[in-house]
């Protein structure tokens, strides 16, 4: 791939920066292979083709892993630590790891930083699992108040050319996780379904029968915040808007989706990371120990099996018997599903779910979870988490969000406004920003930036 083709697809006052972890091997040392001790190097492209493009050695990656393993163990601690702590004692430590990480990661650049307005991050390794969003600058700003940022798998993912946008909107929200059998037969009836065995599009798989001893709990905020959603939708080029609550917020309705523009999902996410133990024997011991259907899970080995979406019914245990001549969903939706399907023409996916965003990190080639499926089903671009999400600022932002989609057509500088609107009242209530609050969100891929009224 040329460098100018990748250049080329830049927004003006753009740049993009990928990541690689690579090992470095000592030329003067005969024993030294590649791999001992991997660094990470930054390749740095401005969209001004009067800037030179850049590559930088950042130095060890275990270093900067340990730096990303502090910032990222401080925020899933913010949960408890808010019963004894203030929020402006959190945000100040939190600061302290931000400002580490943005010296190792982007101080090289900083200066190229202050010419531009956009930046397209290119992770790798861990690198996936930090909100660069909110990374502290000299300046002390948070990086989002400067930029609006998005990401890729890598710079080739902006030479993909997206197929022309869908009709309407489908919003699956606030499913019923307890939703009977015989609930969701007379739904997909009444939507004209066929639940015949033969017309099945589930993937099925050992890891997801696992899942099924489960139990979830209802999202307070879903539904209002779908029909917020709806309210904001239903007049603009995104409409009409589809909204399925509760019975209806089921996987055999996603199935039957035929790629609208946007899709908006509000239910629980899952995500898993893999332990490795060994044989089979060895792991069916830890399965029958363990006591817990999610951490037998963890032993599968196809991450897109250990990531999903939880939709109607999913509290729910078929009998066998119940099986026969109905072929119905068990509401556990994997990625593994997601990926056989097809998006080619949904501009927008949202995932307003907790950790939405995670998967596996694999050297070089992204993240298998979630968010790859989508991409492989063709969707041009996700919103999508990387950690524990409150209920409450979720909905806001996903509010504003949508406020200035609507207005503008620009998915990345929306999702910036409605992080600095965020920023700004949490400042002015609590006097502090923590990004626990506002940074868990971030969109992946190759995001149209529509001009209203097309």
């Amino acid at each position: 791939v040329d460098i100018e083709q990748i250049r080329g697809k830049l927004a003006p006052r753009s740049a993009l920066i990928e990541f690689v972890v690579s090992g470095l091997i000592d030329l003067k040392d005969p024993a030294s292979r590649a791999g001992d001790d991997p660094h990470l190097l930054a390749f740095f492209l401005p969209s001004d083709k009067t800037r030179a493009c850049r590559l930088v050695d950042l130095g060890r990656m275990k270093d900067i892993n340990d730096q990303i393993e502090k910032l990222r163990g401080h925020i899933e601690r913010v949960p408890r630590s808010l019963r004894f702590m203030s929020e402006e004692e959190l945000e100040s430590q939190y600061q302290e790891l931000s400002s580490s990480l943005f010296r190792s990661l982007l101080q090289p650049f900083d200066e190229e930083l202050s010419n531009i307005e956009n930046l397209v991050i290119a992770p790798d390794g861990q690198l996936h699992f930090i909100p660069f969003s909110a990374l502290n600058r000299a300046n002390g700003h948070y990086l989002v108040e400067d930029l609006a940022i998005s990401y890729v798998s890598s710079g080739r993912d902006l030479l993909r050319e997206n197929a022309a946008p869908g009709r309407g909107t489908l919003v699956l929200a606030d499913p019923d996780y307890d939703a009977t059998r015989k609930e969701r037969i007379t739904t997909a009836k009444t939507l004209g379904i066929d639940l015949s065995p033969n017309v099945s599009l589930a993937l099925r798989g050992a890891g997801q029968m696992e899942l099924r001893s489960l139990r979830w709990r209802p999202l307070p905020g879903a539904r209002q915040e779908a029909e917020s959603v709806q309210t904001q939708l239903k007049d603009s080029i995104y409409g009409p808007v589809q909204v399925f609550y509760g019975g209806d917020a089921a996987e055999e309705v996603f199935k039957t989706v035929v790629s609208p523009r946007i899709i908006h999902i509000a239910t629980h996410g899952f995500y898993l990371p893999f332990e490795n133990v060994g044989t089979y024997n060895e792991s069916r011991s830890v399965q029958r120990s363990s006591g817990s259907a999610l951490g037998r899970l963890r032993y599968v080995d196809n991450p897109l099996l250990r990531s999903g979406l939880v939709l109607a019914g999913a509290n729910q245990l078929a009998t066998s018997s119940e099986e026969r001549g109905i072929n119905l969903e068990d509401g556990w939706l994997t990625a593994q599903e997601i990926s056989s399907m097809d998006f080619r023409n949904t501009e927008l996916i949202v995932l307003s779910a907790c950790e939405s965003g995670l998967g596996d990190s694999e050297l070089g080639n992204g993240v298998r979870g979630l968010q790859r499926a989508f991409l492989i089903a063709g969707a041009h671009s996700l919103l999508t988490s990387m950690f524990e999400v409150p209920d409450t600022e979720t909905r806001e932002l996903m509010g504003l969000f949508y406020q200035k989609f609507v207005q503008s057509g620009d998915q990345v500088k929306s999702m910036q406004w409605a992080q600095q609107k965020l920023i700004l009242k949490r400042r002015d209530q609590s006097k502090a920003a923590h990004p626990f609050f506002w940074a868990s969100f971030f969109i992946v891929g190759q995001p149209e930036r529509t001009p209203v009224g097309k």
